[in-house]
């Protein structure tokens, strides 16, 4: 028991002074909030792991993603996938609402 303790306690030493490594490496971008972000949910994992093989949890995440609905769903989103690269460019979301504020106008008459 005081084996897997002092294991668990290594795994996460050793990610904090990875992450911090990768971290510092970089140079100042607005990626960095990103990956500290997405680094962060890796670190609440790697703290919940025990707990989650005490209720014997990991089993169970685990055939989520050999279930058959997970793999359909993966198909699925790789064929719309391919089906907008064959459409063609789509327009984002934020340019398609700067098209619509502006008003096309006709003519344009001054009267003096």
């Amino acid at each position: 028991m005081l084996d897997y303790i002092y294991e668990w306690i290594q795994n996460i030493a050793f990610y904090l002074v990875l992450v911090t490594a990768v971290v510092h490496m970089m140079p100042d971008s607005d990626y960095k909030k990103y990956i500290r972000f997405f680094t962060g949910l890796v670190l609440i994992l790697l703290i919940l792991t025990p707990i989650l093989k005490i209720f014997r949890m990991d089993d169970w995440i685990t055939d989520i993603y050999k279930s058959e609905d997970y793999k359909e769903q993966i198909k699925k989103m790789e064929t719309s996938a391919e089906y907008l690269k064959d459409k063609g460019e789509v327009i984002p979301a934020e340019e398609d609402e700067k098209q619509k504020q502006f008003i096309e106008v006709e003519e344009i008459r001054i009267d003096e």
